[in-house]
């Protein structure tokens, strides 16, 4: 009689968490980026234009294998978007010093 035991059949694979470093005019517009998955070779992933930082990416079926035939699990990675040397980001906002003189 079933109580308690172990699940029988084929296991799912595991779901596995990374992160991925973009620059700000790549989360600002969005676009694509290639990354490379030990075992598996190189992957390209769209980075949805207004990536914030510290967002999360799930790529599914990039995860760890499952057993006899079983999906594989998830690829989670979370954004970290690099500083950039002129612009600060702030939300949605994109900021930028620029001296100016007074006559200017």
């Amino acid at each position: 009689f079933g109580g308690g035991g172990r699940r029988r059949g084929p296991q799912p694979g595991r779901d596995v968490q990374a992160s991925l470093e973009i620059d700000l005019p790549l989360a600002v517009r969005g676009g694509q980026t290639t990354i490379r998955i030990p075992g598996r070779g190189t992957v390209d992933v769209k980075i949805p234009e207004g990536t914030a930082d510290g967002a999360t990416l799930r790529l599914s079926g990039l995860g760890e294998p499952g057993d006899e035939g079983a999906p594989s699990g998830s690829l989670y990675l979370e954004v970290h978007v690099l500083a950039h040397a002129d612009y600060r980001r702030e939300g949605d906002d994109l900021h930028v010093e620029v001296p100016i003189t007074v006559p200017e």
